[in-house]
């Protein structure tokens, strides 16, 4: 079996900083740039090229999981055409349709929650059905959803550091072996991602995206902090060659 593909999600809308990194660690770093921060798509978009130009790999996102910029988020993708969107459950499927219809390779995750117990999950991250009490759904049922709607990523939030990792690992296993790609976060650090990766690889995801946002940036500040960000791809190098 090939070795996993491990990718690092960081967010910031600093250009050099984002630029910094990529270049330091060429093709591992995905730069989020969430909607929630920006008062209109335009703005967000002047950003996502300027960054585009840096050469930097684009995570358009929500922000928090933010189900009110759902469709702000799809506008910035389209618009932009990025790496990676970052997406709720039920506009996934819209977002890849409109992306594809427009020629983007743009890989489309879907938001899923915890349940009430591992092997469980939420779909109900949408807008009107957030506001729903939830319904946790068997994890390979979301799973077979998601493949009828031809999206293959799915993001785990919010992981609270490791106190969700079973649920998470039994995320993983049910997702892995459908090829999708498998997206951790929430409360993520260096510290803690090596479990993370494990139980990521050891469930034979091959595709792996943990999403660390605060844990590497300058305390205070949008800065990413590029010794954070080095000491988490060296985990994640680690990882790899463990696997």
């Amino acid at each position: 079996m090939a070795s996993p593909r491990i990718l690092l999600n960081v967010q910031t809308n600093d250009v050099e900083g984002a630029r910094a990194v990529s270049e330091a660690h060429p093709g591992r770093i995905v730069v989020g740039v969430p909607m929630k921060g920006f008062a209109d798509v335009a703005t967000a978009a002047t950003v996502v090229r300027g960054m585009h130009k840096a050469g930097v790999l684009i995570s358009a996102g929500l922000g928090d999981g933010a189900a009110d910029q759902w469709e702000r988020a799809h506008g910035l993708a389209v618009e932009t055409r990025p790496f990676h969107l970052n997406q709720v459950f039920p506009a996934a499927g819209y977002s890849r349709g409109a992306l594809r219809a427009v020629g983007a390779e743009t890989i489309v995750n879907a938001l899923v929650r915890p349940g009430d117990a591992p092997g469980r999950v939420v779909i109900g991250t949408g807008i009107h059905s957030e506001k729903l009490r939830p319904h946790p759904l068997p994890v390979e049922l979301a799973v077979a959803l998601l493949k009828d709607i031809g999206v293959d990523s799915v993001k785990f939030f919010p992981m609270s550091g490791l106190t969700r990792l079973d649920d998470y690992a039994a995320l993983v296993d049910a997702a892995a072996p459908a090829g999708f790609m498998v997206e951790a976060t929430g409360g993520l650090t260096p510290e803690n991602l090596g479990a993370v990766l494990r139980v990521s690889i050891g469930g034979g995801a091959q595709r792996i995206m943990p999403h660390l946002y605060s844990s590497v940036k300058v305390p205070g500040t949008d800065l990413l902090d590029p010794e954070r960000v080095a000491a988490a791809v060296g985990v994640i190098e680690a990882a790899e060659a463990a696997s």
